[in-house]
């Protein structure tokens, strides 16, 4: 491009200048252009994955392996414990706190605590025959451990098992030895349940069996009118059980009439 230029010396050099400085400014649109045409960088989404929180243990349906069972506040039995209590047999919601204890709830039974995982099966325990015809008896009678002496029988065996308990009354695993006639069971070893008037309930355990000939006509009490007999230590028993000759006189509780028995296959 030929530009033609008038005048002196001075008017050439301006030309020339304002030549350089259109050039100029023509560079730095083309630059501002170039970097507008750039691309824009790609932001990626970044995602934090979230560790997944650790399921919360759900309760499981049990079943109560035990008797007058206490439902405590706390995990621990220096805690209080409700008034309620549980047999065997109940069914409850429970799930595990820690190596020995268990939080228990039930909506039937209208309670939530804590009891030990031992007395609870995961599995559905055999339901009792229930004998609710109770004749009138009177007195709940008792014989000394040491008269089974029949080293080969299945009462002998069981007594070597048992302690001596609560009031001086032999004891399997919390539950009471006692003695009933044929009628409700022979089978030595069978878990039993009196259940009282006022809704005391004695948990008990076969250990002996009143032949036929020392009962009456059904096999159900004893001449002396005992229709249960515990198997004691004699020489441990409370004051007054030994002076009445009477165990129900072992516990207040225990003075109620039987309302029913309960024999667990």
């Amino acid at each position: 491009m030929k530009v033609k230029i008038k005048g002196g010396y001075m008017n050439r050099i301006r030309a020339v200048i304002a030549i350089i400085c259109v050039c100029s400014s023509l560079l730095s649109i083309d630059d501002i252009s170039a970097k507008d045409e750039q691309p824009v960088p790609t932001f990626h989404k970044i995602i934090h994955k979230t560790p997944q929180l650790q399921a919360k243990k759900k309760y499981k349906i049990g079943y109560i392996n035990g008797t007058n069972i206490y439902i405590r506040t706390k995990p621990t039995t220096k805690s209080k414990h409700l008034s309620r209590m549980l047999m065997y047999g109940n069914k409850v919601k429970y799930k595990k706190v820690n190596s020995k204890w268990s939080s228990v709830k039930s909506k039937k039974m209208h309670f939530k605590g804590y009891i030990m995982t031992k007395y609870i099966s995961s599995k559905s325990l055999k339901k009792g025959t229930t004998y609710t015809n109770i004749p009138s008896y009177k007195l709940w009678s008792y014989m000394d451990y040491r008269c089974i002496t029949n080293t080969s029988s299945k009462q002998y065996k069981l007594q070597r098992r048992a302690y001596t308990g609560n009031y001086g009354i032999r004891q399997v695993k919390g539950r009471y030895c006692i003695a009933v006639g044929s009628y409700y069971t022979t089978k030595i070893g069978t878990k039993i349940d009196l259940v009282l008037n006022n809704g005391t309930v004695v948990p008990c355990i076969l250990a002996d069996c009143k032949a036929n000939k020392h009962t009456d006509r059904y096999n159900q009490k004893t001449s002396d009118g005992s229709l249960v007999e515990f198997v004691v230590n004699t020489s441990s028993l409370t004051r007054m059980a030994r002076r009445m000759g009477d165990i129900s006189y072992s516990n207040s509780k225990w003075r109620s009439k039987i309302k029913k028995i309960i024999i667990y296959k």
